[in-house]
């Protein structure tokens, strides 16, 4: 719910603010003293609801805090919809030449998911002083998951073949 209302919130001051920055704009003159129309409109709008301007550049804390970004929101959405396709075909044609791509789509995905999953949990039922702990033991651990899962994929049977010999049974030697 609190969700919701920011980004209400967010997009009426987007909209308000457009709607002022154009009006605004038509007035300045358009070379000189001024650099650009980003530039302008980021003078403009300084201290009001929100900023126009360049995108929000990924960095550390962008994935400590997975979850309060619209990128991270969107990716987790994404890679839901990519690995109810990718898992089951990874499994129908293994072993293939194409399951190595798969598999390191899915080594890399999985983890990540899960990364950007659990911090909405995080954000929910984690008291506000200890969450900055909880997400960086969470990256850690997202890091070591994405690194083992790329290393069963290079040197070892895939994540796929693994997967599957949980199954298979054993073949048994005989005397």
């Amino acid at each position: 719910k609190g969700k919701q209302q920011n980004t209400l919130l967010w997009m009426h001051c987007t909209a308000m603010a457009t709607r002022r920055a154009s009006s605004v704009l038509s007035s300045l003159p358009s070379s000189g003293a001024l650099l650009n129309r980003t530039s302008r409109t980021n003078a403009f709008l300084h201290g009001r609801c929100i900023s126009t301007g360049q995108p929000k550049k990924v960095n550390v804390q962008s994935l400590v805090e997975a979850d309060s970004g619209a990128v991270g929101t969107k990716f987790y959405h994404l890679s839901n919809t990519a690995l109810l396709v990718a898992a089951p075909l990874a499994l129908f044609l293994s072993p293939s030449p194409l399951t190595f791509p798969l598999d390191l789509f899915l080594g890399v995905a999985f983890p990540v998911h899960g990364h950007i999953g659990i911090n909405y949990i995080i954000s929910d039922y984690v008291p506000r002083a200890s969450r900055p702990l909880a997400r960086y033991v969470l990256l850690g651990a997202t890091t070591v998951t994405v690194l083992g899962l790329l290393k069963l994929n290079l040197s070892g049977p895939g994540l796929t073949e693994t997967y599957k010999s949980l199954w298979r049974a054993e073949k048994k030697e005989e005397a």
